[in-house]
């Protein structure tokens, strides 16, 4: 499998490419502007591959006005992974590409692959992205729906606390992940 995580303007490239190679694309937007971005992407370009479409803000606890991911968004997702294969090419997007994809891709490989390989799903989705802050409530989710304790959680929680400390070394700002 290969997986390719970004933001939308590089998302919007790909699936208009007129020789698209992806067998799998998955859209998460926010609902507030989900209308633009939905007219954007509408007819996927000549994207000839399976498609699922999120609708959810890129927030990891319940604020007014928002609507956070809920377990309704990502029982898709899991739905999704039963039907890739070993040839299967997926794009995952959001907005900036960091935090919501990372998160749905690594869920959507980890259902893919079964219990006992979410290192390497996990794995996959770094090599698939640039810098990542996984969405901890899709994290938290998908730890619940694919019955994995916190497997998940601990994974994403360990890389985040590498992370922030080789740049807190190096100076560098890094947000915080519990």
């Amino acid at each position: 499998m290969k997986i390719k995580i970004c933001g939308f303007d590089k998302a919007q490239d790909i699936l208009l490419d007129q020789n698209p190679s992806w067998t799998h694309a998955i859209s998460i937007s926010a609902p507030t502007v989900g209308g633009a971005i939905a007219e954007d992407l509408r007819d996927w370009g000549a994207f000839p591959g399976q498609k699922l479409r999120l609708l959810f803000d890129d927030i990891d606890h319940i604020y007014p006005g928002y609507q956070p991911p809920n377990i309704a968004d990502i029982v898709p997702v899991i739905a999704m992974a039963a039907t890739l294969a070993e040839d299967s090419q997926i794009l995952v997007h959001c907005a900036a590409g960091v935090s919501r994809s990372p998160a749905v891709a690594f869920v959507l490989l980890c259902a893919a692959l079964g219990p006992g390989r979410e290192e390497e799903a996990y794995a996959m989705v770094k090599a698939g992205a640039g810098g990542i802050i996984p969405n901890k409530r899709i994290i938290d989710i998908g730890d619940h729906l694919l019955g994995r304790g916190r497997t998940l959680s601990d994974i994403v929680k360990k890389d985040m606390a590498l992370a922030r400390e080789k740049r807190q070394q190096t100076g560098e700002f890094y947000p915080f992940y519990e």
